[in-house]
């Protein structure tokens, strides 16, 4: 079997996943009728979290059980630096969304091959958005395909960022012109909102692991996008230390000149 006909299978497994794991989210969501608690000092995780998990992983790794698995809310297993293929999952991406029943969350996964993001899925099943890509194959949402914005200049575009991030003048040694800013709980949601257009650009207002993004990055490279750190450098996948700095989406015509804002902070340590 060639290793296009296996990924294709991976594909249709993946999309198969991650449509059950939406049924599981959605089955309290909105209810309140869940466990929560908080993890890590300040992170929000409920009992739907681990049981989307559960069955991401149940789906996956039962039906591919030499792939390796990095998961937010899994224990991570080393074994995976040497696997070929891993799967990198985020249950739900924007749990204090989900918490207070408001739409703008996600189920994200994507998988890599040799590090590199081949395969990538992002559901926001309350939004009944579903976005997928496969290497080679082009960006898509709810089966249309879709591509990144074609705006050309900064002023009015479409930032998804925190806004009283962006808003802190005093951060800034070059003040953003006038832009809409706004933006989605989940981080994964916000790449995919900019893969199919429906934002020019997104700045992370603050550090965020591989399982945040990995989805996203086969999202945006399909939709002809930029996913990069505040040099312009791509992120690598698969790492010891999975947690990535400076995370930047932006389309070509508008890099040169958003890097220059993004790179002109007062202060670069936490972005």
């Amino acid at each position: 079997m060639s290793q296009v006909t296996n990924l294709s299978k991976d594909f249709e497994l993946l999309k198969e996943a991650v449509l059950k794991a939406g049924e599981i989210a959605m089955e309290k969501f909105g209810s309140g009728e869940f466990k929560s608690w908080l993890k890590d000092g300040n992170e929000p995780v409920t009992e739907i979290d681990l049981k989307v998990n559960k069955s991401l992983k149940e789906t996956l790794i039962g039906a591919r059980p030499d792939y390796g698995w990095l998961s937010e809310e899994s224990t991570d297993d080393k074994a995976r630096l040497k696997k070929e293929f891993v799967w990198v999952v985020d249950p739900i991406d924007g749990t204090r969304a989900y918490i207070k029943g408001t739409p703008d969350f996600s189920i994200s996964v994507a998988l890599l091959e040799n590090n590199v993001p081949v395969l990538g899925v992002i559901f926001a099943p309350a939004l009944e958005k579903f976005y997928e890509a496969a290497k080679g194959s082009g960006c898509f949402l709810n089966g249309e395909k879709v591509e990144v914005s074609r705006a050309k200049n900064l002023a009015g575009m479409r930032l998804q960022s925190d806004p009283g991030y962006i808003g802190n003048t005093p951060r800034w040694h070059h003040p953003w012109p006038d832009i809409n800013v706004s933006k989605f709980q989940s981080f994964a949601l916000r790449l995919a909102a900019f893969s199919a257009g429906e934002a020019d650009a997104v700045l992370a207002a603050r550090p965020k692991s591989e399982w945040d993004i990995a989805a996203g990055s086969i999202l945006i490279a399909e939709a002809g996008g930029i996913l990069c750190d505040q040099n312009g450098e791509p992120f690598a996948f698969n790492q010891e230390i999975t947690r990535l700095h400076q995370i930047v989406a932006v389309t070509s015509p508008l890099k040169e000149e958003f890097l220059k804002i993004v790179n002109a902070r007062v202060s670069k340590s936490n972005p």
